[in-house]
């Protein structure tokens, strides 16, 4: 073999390698390409899944809260109304001294102590209330300073019951039952 003849077959190996290294470097690129591509597109989906987990999660949080404080209002104005609704209601029992009736709803209530605590029994009266039932029979008719707006107290003779017919109890009950059906009307709707 010739010195030309080696020399040509060297370079046609030095191409033949050059062009393999250079497919092989070429097949490399486009792989590493495809796997970039590929990793750029899962990055992007879970990126943008993940904002959209991110988004609805606030818009669930945001909508949690508005629901809350609407409700909160909700309830804010019911008591309002609730509240102004009773005191009116109540605002009636205030003068309750004053009424030309009041005696004989002072005698109802005597009366209806006397029915369920017995003969014998203890009703402490306002002092100015005193004057009126005087003359009522078979309970003991006492002056007390802690009766202010009137009504009565009264207590069994063994003193085991005792019953609170006080203004104040009166409107504190009148206040409990009217605040049970106004709620149970709101709860209705």
């Amino acid at each position: 073999m010739a010195l030309e003849e080696i020399i040509k077959e060297i370079q046609k190996k030095k191409e033949l390698d050059l062009a393999d290294l250079s497919r092989k470097f070429q097949e490399d690129q486009q792989r590493l390409r495809l796997d970039a591509d590929r990793r750029i597109k899962k990055m992007t989906e879970d990126y943008e899944k993940r904002l959209a987990d991110e988004r609805s999660m606030l818009e669930r949080k945001e909508t949690s809260e508005a629901d809350l404080d609407a409700r909160t209002y909700v309830r804010r104005k019911y008591s309002e109304l609730m509240e102004n609704g009773l005191s009116k209601a109540l605002f009636y029992f205030e003068d309750l001294q004053k009424w030309k009736n009041y005696p004989e709803i002072l005698h109802e209530m005597v009366a209806m102590v006397k029915k369920k605590l017995g003969s014998g029994c203890t009703v402490k009266v306002s002092s100015s209330d005193l004057q009126k039932l005087s003359e009522y029979k078979g309970v003991s008719i006492e002056a007390s300073d802690e009766i202010g707006k009137g009504g009565i107290r009264a207590i069994s003779k063994d003193g085991s019951m005792e019953m609170d017919l006080t203004v104040d109890a009166i409107k504190m009950d009148i206040r409990e039952k009217l605040s049970v059906m106004i709620l149970e009307k709101i709860e209705e709707k």
